[in-house]
């Protein structure tokens, strides 16, 4: 994993985010074979959180943009951190 965000699953910190979305639209992906076990993840940028929350995840060979803080994780890893903060509250 990228970050560190068991320590927001455990409830050190009281926020969630709604991943509804996104995390149905990568399920589809992953039931449907289109994502493979790594894919990779844009994240936000924020400065008063060591969590950085995620926007989006490519398919393989889209282009990141140079300005995007972006990395390489495991499809299985990232289904879990958008369950665990979706469902926080």
């Amino acid at each position: 994993m990228a970050y560190n965000w068991q320590q927001f699953k455990n409830g050190l910190f009281g926020f969630s985010y709604d991943y509804t979305e996104l995390l149905a639209e990568l399920k589809t992906d992953v039931a449907t074979g289109d994502v493979g076990d790594k894919i990779v993840v844009i994240r936000y940028h924020r400065d008063d959180t060591d969590y950085r929350q995620i926007r989006d995840y490519l398919y393989e060979g889209e282009a990141v943009g140079e300005d995007e803080e972006y990395s390489f994780e495991n499809t299985a890893d990232v289904l879990e951190e958008m369950e665990a903060m979706n469902s926080i509250f």
